[in-house]
């Protein structure tokens, strides 16, 4: 039993640094991008503008601000639930400490002769907590176990968000101009 509850400890305990880690280098497709200037020719009334692999037209902008804007709710969102999940984690561990207490106790007494009935029922109380505590622990340590899944496979959906943006999105140009049309844009599509 003891080892089943180290395991269920150790996966909780490692699915809050996930959220961190995806968080890693994201930044805000104006902080990460480069800002173009628009260039005008001086002998004609429009823009020139030249898109590469490494410039952002309007319409990819405005996906990317769309992407920007769904992983913020997610972090937000992601790290409501994992402030949960911890105090969910630190009951579980008290849980845990409480009946390793009594499993000591009991392991140390189990041969023991009782002197008295005092110390016979004593012993029996503890047999009685420690099987009621283990059984209602198990079924809690199940119940988050479902949950922790649960946010793990959002913190997934989350980091192939993030890897989408930095792959598509960060570190990229855009002109000046297409971005506050973009910005624009995005407001009409909300």
């Amino acid at each position: 039993m003891n080892r089943n509850i180290c395991i269920c400890i150790v996966i909780f305990a490692a699915s809050f640094s996930q959220i961190s880690e995806a968080k890693k280098g994201l930044g805000s497709i104006v902080r990460m991008g480069r800002a173009i200037p628009h260039n005008t020719n001086s002998n004609s009334n429009y823009e020139t503008k030249i898109y590469n692999a490494n410039t952002l037209s309007v319409i990819q902008i405005e996906k990317c601000l769309k992407l920007e804007k769904e992983i913020d709710e997610a972090n937000t969102e992601l790290t409501v639930e994992s402030d949960i999940l911890e105090k969910m984690l630190n009951k579980m561990q008290e849980s845990q400490n409480n009946l390793e207490k009594v499993e000591k106790y009991l392991i140390t007494n189990k041969n023991s002769e009782f002197h008295s009935q005092e110390e016979l029922d004593k012993y029996n109380k503890a047999v009685k907590y420690y099987n009621d505590s283990a059984d209602k622990y198990s079924l809690e340590a199940n119940k988050n176990k479902k949950i922790e899944d649960e946010y793990n496979g959002r913190v997934s959906i989350f980091n192939q968000a993030v890897a989408k943006f930095s792959n598509e999105c960060g570190g990229k140009s855009y002109y000046v101009t297409d971005m506050a049309i973009a910005k624009r844009l995005s407001l009409i599509h909300i």
